[in-house]
């Protein structure tokens, strides 16, 4: 119960200092481990890595990125412009020409897009 307490209690005071979700996550976990854990650090910043040596996880902010590097370089509104110009006459064209894959992101992404950038399309 009182390793309950201090997670709590320690949680809550980074976030009231302003710092990010994660950032608070992982620091009162350090902490928690410190003083209630007979591991050895070492062990645990270890299987901490281990856990995120993972292909999957690794690829969400890279994925990210090359839709950031995508979008600031120009090259997302020229691909939306080709793909308008070729079945832009089609009701709902766009959403018909997003690639198989993850069916739920992909066509999520590419609304976000249109949308944050609809000066494009007039």
């Amino acid at each position: 119960m009182d390793s309950l307490i201090i997670f709590l209690g320690v949680f809550f005071v980074f976030l009231a200092l302003g710092l990010p979700i994660g950032i608070s996550l992982g620091t009162t976990m350090v902490v928690l481990v410190v003083f209630k854990s007979s591991l050895p650090l070492l062990i645990v910043s270890q299987q901490m890595i281990i856990g995120a040596d993972n292909f999957t996880l690794m690829a969400i902010p890279f994925f990210m990125l090359a839709a950031e590097f995508m979008s600031f370089g120009g090259i997302a509104k020229r691909l939306i412009d080709f793909i308008n110009s070729l079945v832009g006459w089609i009701r709902g064209g766009l959403g018909l020409v997003t690639p198989p894959g993850n069916h739920a992101s992909q066509p999520q992404a590419l609304i976000l897009f249109i949308v944050d950038n609809q000066h494009f399309l007039i």
